[in-house]
């Protein structure tokens, strides 16, 4: 549900999109933690199927989403070779891109899906609240980044290839953190 509505965000049909977070919200409300099954060592913690399903597709999603934004600046890379392919400061510019670029994909990782995978996988019930509230830090650590950070918006703005690097991110991020509420 959360990747639909990023679709439907990303399409411009807020409307559906905001019906979908609202029955993503209502499946999370819905789902807890089962009981535990005869046989199963007390103190044992087991994530609710629809609840962890909900956790899997944010992790999914997110993944998803930073792939488009790493292929989005991998295009924007052989934009740029191929631009200024023979000029004395290719090199400089390649250089000076690759670090930005790798600048904002390391701040933007796969730390958010491991911590959504852990809390999918915890059998504890405090070490799964301690996951998803690690998520949630997480997750509002990359909004933080991608509102504060000029590098995401000059990524955007650049002449070479159109982009959508900040707008993509915050509405993968608004659904997610409405999934994570």
């Amino acid at each position: 549900m959360a990747v639909q509505a990023q679709e439907l965000i990303k399409s411009g049909d807020v409307a559906r999109a905001t019906e979908l977070i609202g029955e993503l919200r209502k499946a999370l409300d819905a789902a807890g933690t089962q009981p535990e099954p005869q046989g199963t060592p007390q103190g044992t913690f087991r994530l609710d199927p629809a609840k962890a399903a909900v956790f899997e597709r944010a992790r999914s999603a997110w993944l998803a989403t930073r792939r488009k934004v790493e292929s989005d600046i991998g295009a924007l890379q052989k934009e740029l070779a191929s631009s200024f392919d023979g000029h004395p400061k290719a090199s400089d510019v390649e250089a000076g891109f690759a670090s930005l670029a790798e600048s904002v994909l390391n701040l933007l990782g796969e730390q958010l899906a491991d911590a959504l995978d852990n809390a999918t996988k915890a059998t504890d019930a405090n070490d799964h609240a301690v996951l998803v509230h690690e998520a949630r830090q997480t997750l509002q650590r990359y909004q933080d980044y991608i509102d504060g950070d000029p590098s995401v918006a000059a990524l955007d703005a650049n002449p070479f290839v159109p982009m959508a690097i900040q707008k993509t991110l915050s509405a993968t991020l608004s659904v997610l953190s409405k999934t994570l509420a």
